[in-house]
């Protein structure tokens, strides 16, 4: 090959090969840009953990479908699995400071945080009440707002909303820190003001069950502690997620998917054959929708900023398609049922822009595949958790009341029926709400009754020692104690 001299500095020659494949011109290339949005927040994302159990043999086929060995757990991308919000965990990122013990217990976890959009927080809220949220947002050095999110559902958690909301101002008042002298920050908790009539897009959350945080703008330690610990369980009436209203998260999950052949007790070979079959399906019948992928080429283009053809944009946004196999309850019934969750990443950044991607999936109905059938599920089936607002579990399976040191709302209390096995443990079987609503009041009411009761007899005591409301040993102060 023909030779040329390269320009270095005064005095120095190099040599350098002019064929595209020397080793010498590939050190000397430009990497390329990523090709999309998506690809280039993939370089950012911490490194795929390796398989945290060991498969008991080498025949798949032998042993029961175990999530940790799928190569769809095990792979970032084109799954995209580290940016879908469903599978985020609570203490990410740098630990914060703590808060000073003692205060009243917790479980660390961590947790499973599922994600919530933003129209389904603010659904069924007051028009009054958003804009005063907008109004104190705006102002300069003004309060600091979080979403609380209790764990419960329906009439019980609304019937009793003033009292979860005082027993949480209670508990956030007790978490001081070094930075402010271990003195209390004046939170406040308020509960939510409805609509006048259901708001558009509102359900679930059309009660709402959207509680707000108000944190002086001094408190940033313990806004920076909430948004790392997420999740506290402190007892049946303290017992929340914490969110932050920035968030901006939209849903993956499309559609739960069942079948005669979608059992409990299938293998790991079965289970990835059966999820490689049916993705494969779906892919093609929507790769083939003309009106499916002018929109994804119009999305990938505006939200991707991606560079490829349209074929490029459609591999880019049909690779994050996934099965999460998983349980299902019904309301009819206390069967629970396995099902596949299909799951996607939407290229879309509004409610207007999702809800038109969201709307070519539901023609999908029955897929027979070499003689499987696999139908979408619809109602009365359904993924949904009532305590933790998962979308890609049912009530019964939460596994957050299985953490130890647990102290808040189980499935149980929520109307989730139970099973004693006969080694004694207890058995979660069906959809929550199986227990009328009254008795679930009235059970609440006495968990509030039981919490003033002791309440009364704390403050008491505190009256006897001569601490009153004020400092770290009064009720109002670290050493209240709440139901």
């Amino acid at each position: 090959q023909p030779t040329k001299k390269a320009r270095t500095a005064e005095g120095a020659r190099v040599t350098v090969r002019s064929s595209s494949k020397s080793p010498e011109r590939v050190g000397l290339r430009k990497e390329p840009d990523r090709q999309n949005k998506w690809e280039r927040e993939a370089l950012s994302y911490p490194p795929i953990q390796a398989a945290t159990v060991e498969a008991p043999n080498n025949d798949p086929d032998s042993y029961p479908y175990t999530p940790e060995l799928d190569p769809a757990v095990l792979t970032s991308l084109p799954t995209c699995r580290p940016a879908n919000p469903h599978f985020r965990m609570s203490r990410e990122g740098d630990t914060p400071s703590q808060p000073i013990p003692p205060h009243r217990p917790f479980p660390k976890g961590p947790f499973q945080i599922p994600p919530i959009a933003d129209h389904e927080f603010r659904g069924n809220v007051s028009t009054n009440m958003l804009e005063t949220i907008e109004n104190m947002r705006a102002i300069e050095h003004g309060p600091l707002l979080l979403y609380l999110i209790p764990h419960g559902a329906g009439k019980a958690t609304n019937a009793k909303g003033v009292d979860i909301a005082r027993d949480c101002q209670v508990f956030l008042r007790s978490l001081v820190f070094n930075e402010n002298e271990a003195k209390p920050y004046k939170v406040f908790v308020h509960t939510p003001d409805n609509r006048d009539e259901a708001g558009k897009n509102s359900m679930p959350f059309s009660k709402p069950w959207t509680f707000l945080v108000q944190l002086p703008n001094n408190a940033e330690p313990l806004k920076r502690f909430l948004l790392w610990q997420r999740v506290f369980a402190v007892s049946k009436t303290v017992s929340f997620t914490i969110y932050d209203m920035d968030a901006g998260e939209e849903y993956w999950d499309i559609f739960p998917i069942h079948g005669p052949s979608v059992t409990e007790d299938a293998t790991h070979l079965e289970v990835l054959n059966q999820k490689a079959i049916l993705l494969q399906a779906i892919k093609r019948d929507m790769g083939q929708n003309p009106a499916f992928r002018t929109l994804v080429g119009d999305l990938g283009v505006r939200n991707l900023q991606h560079q490829g053809d349209l074929n490029a944009i459609m591999d880019t946004v049909l690779s994050t398609f996934h099965l999460e196999r998983t349980t299902a309850d019904t309301t009819d019934s206390t069967d629970l049922k396995t099902v596949y969750v299909l799951m996607a990443r939407p290229p879309t950044e509004t409610l207007e822009e999702y809800s038109r991607w969201k709307g070519f999936f539901n023609p999908l109905s029955v897929y027979r595949i070499a003689l499987q059938r696999f139908e979408v599920a619809l109602l009365p089936t359904r993924v949904w958790c009532e305590l933790c607002k998962s979308r890609i579990h049912c009530t019964a399976k939460c596994p957050w009341p299985k953490t130890d040191g647990w102290l808040g709302i189980t499935p149980q209390d929520l109307g989730v029926r139970t099973i004693t096995a006969g080694d004694g443990t207890v058995k979660y079987v069906g959809a929550a709400n199986k227990v009328t609503s009254v008795p679930l009041i009235k059970h609440f009411r006495e968990i509030a009754e039981q919490s003033s009761d002791a309440r009364e007899r704390a403050n008491g005591k505190a009256g006897k020692r001569g601490g009153g409301t004020q400092g770290r040993g009064g009720a109002q102060g670290r050493g209240g104690r709440k139901g």
